[in-house]
């Protein structure tokens, strides 16, 4: 188990290590969650002694790029970079005769698969045709947090001599969460089917009322004067299944806003929601006499944190009055690049980039990043040239936040999380809650 920090270079030892066990040299299998990880990794400075004789194989390369690497993979003295596409199926034949009676290839898998079944993929890329072969895995304990595994559970697990048998309970009890969350997403889907259906027995029988009622509820846009609420929301590893349900009640929310409105004789159709996700770096029904509560805008923004890709940091929606274009943004937004405190303070820098923003949703289980923090997080990437470039500090958002007279309402998901949320909402005037995602009442 490494840390961010020093995850290159334990893996970079762990190669070597693997290509030196036997009295002559293997080959080494590395397999990476994604492509962005694996290119992090292929260009960090720790591997440049080693490019000669390494082989990247993603989805990128051509057919015949891919099979001419693949056969050229299993030779001594070789490594090979993989996405993770690539541990089922891919069969490597280990034709030469010193590699078979050295060890064979050996396979180091650098992330947790939610399935047993890929991981027992990856591992059978070793000891082919009834060949020797070997595996391990080099893991970033960051990353462990997506399955509700925390530091303090990993040293744990090193004294217990039980660290695997860890990791492969808390992925089986995740892989039955997410299951299970899937699974109500399919009964939301079917819903929205059947209304598609209708619809499209309308337009067959030419039933110009329900045309014209379907085309106006999926179509109309916002009125003017709404008031606009900015909902952030952490999409880091740490949240895991957390941030399914956090989606899950954020629709509940743009349920409950239509009822509302409905219910006190106003248009249901007449606000938008913008949604707006961070990562390392729902709501309470908002009336304030100055604003009418009859038309508002909502936007959602996941923010995660520094070891995140450019295009990861900060996501964001755009405006929406569609249940149906809200839930479809939300599915694709998954857990991933926790790095301890997270980076509030993307997500604040983005709003307070919009002046029409009225107030602000913030929904997370981690403190926002300490000055000192986002310079050290930084340090680790180069971000010159990207829309981050120029670093951006919490303090001086929250003060900006507070300037605009915009209020946070926070809402925390751990109990490490809540004096850091408490704060923000005590600065700006706001309200500061838990976020009772199991709650039957929402």
């Amino acid at each position: 188990i490494s840390t961010i920090e020093r995850f290159n270079e334990d893996l970079k030892n762990e190669i070597i290590k693997r290509l030196k066990d036997h009295s002559s040299p293997r080959c080494v299998f590395v397999f990476f969650e994604d492509r962005s990880k694996l290119m992090s990794f292929s260009s960090c400075p720790e591997f440049q002694p080693f490019k000669r004789q390494t082989r990247v194989i993603t989805e990128q390369l051509t057919f015949r790029e891919k099979e001419a690497a693949i056969k050229r993979a299993p030779r001594g003295n070789t490594i090979t970079l993989l996405t993770k596409s690539f541990g089922r199926g891919t069969d490597f034949k280990v034709l030469d005769e010193l590699l078979r009676n050295n060890g064979g290839p050996h396979v180091v898998q650098t992330f947790v698969s939610l399935q047993v079944s890929e991981e027992v993929q990856i591992r059978g890329r070793t000891a082919r045709q009834g060949g020797d072969g070997s595996y391990s895995m080099v893991l970033i304990d960051e990353e462990l947090e997506k399955f509700n595994i925390a530091k303090k559970d990993i040293e744990q697990g090193k004294e217990n001599g039980n660290l695997y048998q860890l990791i492969d309970t808390q992925r089986n009890r995740q892989f039955a969460k997410e299951y299970q969350q899937i699974a109500d997403r399919v009964k939301i889907a079917k819903k929205e089917h059947d209304k598609s259906m209708l619809f499209l027995s309308a337009l067959q029988s030419r039933n110009l009322h329900e045309i014209k009622t379907n085309l106006v509820t999926y179509n109309l846009g916002p009125s003017s004067g709404s008031v606009k609420i900015a909902v952030c929301f952490d999409a880091t590893g740490s949240m895991g299944s957390l941030l399914e349900k956090t989606k899950q009640k954020i629709c509940e929310m743009f349920k409950r806003i239509r009822l509302i409105l409905h219910d006190n004789s106003h248009d249901p159709t007449c606000f938008q929601i913008q949604l707006i996700a961070y990562r390392n770096y729902n709501s309470t029904y908002i009336h304030d006499n100055s604003h009418d509560p009859t038309c508002f805008q909502l936007q959602l923004i996941a923010y995660r944190n520094y070891n995140a890709p450019e295009s990861e940091l900060l996501l964001y929606s755009g405006w929406q009055n569609d249940y149906v274009q809200l839930n479809q943004w939300l599915s694709k937004i998954d857990p991933d690049y926790g790095w301890g405190r997270e980076a509030v303070e993307v997500a604040l820098h983005f709003v307070n980039s919009d002046e029409y923003v009225n107030e602000i949703i913030l929904i997370g289980d981690a403190a926002p990043n300490t000055r000192q923090e986002t310079d050290e997080k930084r340090k680790h990437y180069n971000w010159t040239g990207t829309t981050f470039a120029t670093p951006v500090y919490f303090d001086d958002e929250l003060q900006k936040v507070k300037n605009r007279g915009l209020k946070i309402n926070s809402f925390f998901l751990e109990d490490h999380a809540k004096a850091a949320f408490r704060n923000m909402a005590n600065v700006t005037g706001g309200s500061c809650g838990r976020l009772e995602i199991d709650s039957a009442s929402g």
